[in-house]
């Protein structure tokens, strides 16, 4: 007779069937963890992120040793070879273009979309061009502190001059005077430290300190350039220096010293981030950059801070840094990306993605670069030109 097994009544479910698995579970789950690889056994605790996808680049131009420090990536179509006597156009294979003569003792550069302009630190000569050539030469009847120029082609100056403070001089595109603006008043100015003008070419901010009372006092100024005319004024909590000014846009701005960030939002400012040390910051399309320790005793990292609208308390606690090897020096921005260099080759950061980083491999170091397009970036590294798509 065939044997049925139903209603047959099995209990090893209860007393043995269950031990088992166990058992057999506890088996599986060790030649799991003997497989698997110890990196990836530790993600979930220290949050590891993917490694950095791998780029290429294309070689366009050897340089011969010391060549590089007069080199500067400019746009899709030039490179610029810039001396205190020349101003050389190059075609992205090193064939000369076009030149024109300049007339500087201590060379300083402000590139801002088409335009860029030369001047004299500590001299009276400047030069503003474009990517037609030589727009126009100026002279400063007082000598050059510091220089900027906007996407428009705006240019501002700081000037020493021994009877005021300082002078703050705005010129058009074509290099006609707009505004001379002399910062003697005692209670509600200062020393102009530095300047920037918005994205939109529309403002220029100005960073003051003002050394008339028992302690130092930042101010922040803003000069609406359709008007012709200061449009605000803030002053900041504390006694540090802030020389780096960075304009996110009309309404707000940073002012960074080498350990805060203060951000500036209408007519309103608050210390946005405390550090052990600040080495560079920038403002980004959808965040801010920042190249930095937060702690002392920690490692140079770069942290990327997603903007906040209406932030008014400090950001505190430990921040997420992004993996970029050691001892990063150079931090740019462009069309919607970051890239930062270190001895090892440059991190690239899409502010779209920004849990990715893209990383191209260098045996040179790198002393200069710039995003031409959205999707290339152009190097000048100690012994060649290099092009790199993202």
């Amino acid at each position: 007779m065939a044997k049925s097994f139903k209603n047959k009544t099995y209990k090893l479910s209860g007393s043995l069937l269950l031990p088992g698995l166990t058992f057999f579970l506890a088996l599986l789950i060790m030649a799991v963890l003997l497989v698997l690889p110890q990196d990836k056994l530790l993600a979930g605790k220290n949050q590891a992120v993917a490694p950095p996808v791998e780029l290429n680049s294309q070689v366009l131009l050897s340089l011969n040793k010391g060549e590089s420090d007069r080199y500067y990536p400019y746009s899709d179509q030039y490179l610029l070879r810039l001396s205190n006597d020349l101003v050389t156009y190059l075609t992205l294979t090193g064939r000369e273009e076009m030149s024109f003569p300049i007339q500087v003792n201590n060379l300083y550069m402000d590139q801002a979309g088409s335009y860029f302009l030369i001047g004299d630190l500590g001299g009276y000569n400047f030069y503003l061009f474009d990517q037609e050539g030589l727009q126009y030469y100026g002279r400063t009847d007082e000598p050059i502190e510091a220089l900027s120029v906007s996407p428009t082609g705006a240019s501002s100056f700081i000037l020493n001059e021994a009877t005021s403070k300082g002078i703050v001089r705005i010129l058009d595109d074509k290099g006609k005077h707009l505004l001379d603006w002399r910062i003697r008043d005692r209670l509600y100015s200062g020393y102009p430290l530095n300047m920037a003008f918005t994205p939109d070419g529309k403002f220029l901010d100005v960073s003051l300190i003002n050394t008339d009372g028992a302690s130092l006092r930042p101010i922040y100024y803003q000069i609406d350039l359709e008007a012709l005319q200061l449009s605000k004024a803030v002053h900041l909590e504390g006694d540090l220096l802030y020389p780096l000014l960075l304009a996110k846009d009309a309404n707000t701005a940073y002012l960074v010293s080498s350990s805060h960030i203060i951000k500036v939002e209408e007519l309103k400012s608050n210390v946005l981030l405390e550090f052990s040390e600040i080495y560079e910051a920038l403002p980004g399309e959808k965040g801010l950059g920042i190249l930095g320790r937060q702690s002392e005793g920690d490692e140079k990292r770069f942290y990327y801070i997603p903007y906040v609208e209406g932030q008014t308390h400090p950001i505190e606690g430990n921040l997420e840094a992004k993996e970029i090897g050691r001892d990063a020096y150079l931090l740019i921005k462009g069309h919607g990306k970051m890239a930062l260099a270190n001895p090892e080759g440059v991190y690239i950061l899409d502010e779209n993605r920004s849990e990715a980083l893209n990383f191209l491999s260098l045996k040179s170091p790198v002393q200069k670069m710039t995003f031409i397009k959205e999707d290339v970036l152009l190097v000048i590294m100690e012994d060649q030109v290099r092009l790199v798509r993202v």
